[in-house]
C-alpha cells in the first residue's frame, strides 16, 4: 500500500472537514420556547385557567396550580397555612367538582401543599 504525502492527508482532510455555519436567527429558540410552553399546558390540562376562573377571588392569589399527575392528582400549591385551610374548605365545598368537569383529562383527586 502506497504511503501518502503529507500534502496529500492535508488535503484528504481539508476536503472532508465540514464546518457548520452558527446559527443566527432566533427561530429554533422560539420553536423550543414554544414547544415548551405547550407541554407545560397540556401538563395541567387547562386547570390553571379553570382555578382563574372557577376560584373565588379571595383564593385565586393565594393559590398556584402545579401539574396534573398521570395518576389524575393535581397539586395546589397554596401560600400559606391559612390559604390551604381555605382552599380545602372551597374544594370540599363543591370547588373539586367544578374543577373536575373543567378537566380535559381524569381529574381524581386534588391535593393542597
Amino acid at each position: 500500500m502506497p504511503r501518502r504525502s503529507p500534502t496529500q492527508e492535508l488535503s484528504s482532510l481539508r476536503k472532508h472537514r465540514v464546518w457548520s455555519k452558527p446559527e443566527l436567527s432566533i427561530g429554533p429558540l422560539v420553536e423550543a420556547m414554544r414547544k415548551n410552553l405547550a407541554a407545560r399546558a397540556n401538563a395541567s390540562a387547562g386547570l390553571e385557567d379553570a382555578w382563574a376562573a372557577l376560584a373565588p377571588p379571595e383564593l385565586r392569589d393565594s393559590g398556584v396550580v402545579g401539574a396534573l399527575s398521570a395518576g389524575g392528582i393535581l397539586t395546589i400549591k397554596a401560600s400559606n397555612s391559612s390559604a390551604k385551610f381555605e382552599i380545602e374548605v372551597w374544594l370540599r365545598g363543591g370547588g373539586e367538582a367544578a374543577l373536575r368537569s373543567a378537566c380535559t383529562r381524569t381529574l381524581q383527586r386534588v391535593r393542597v401543599k
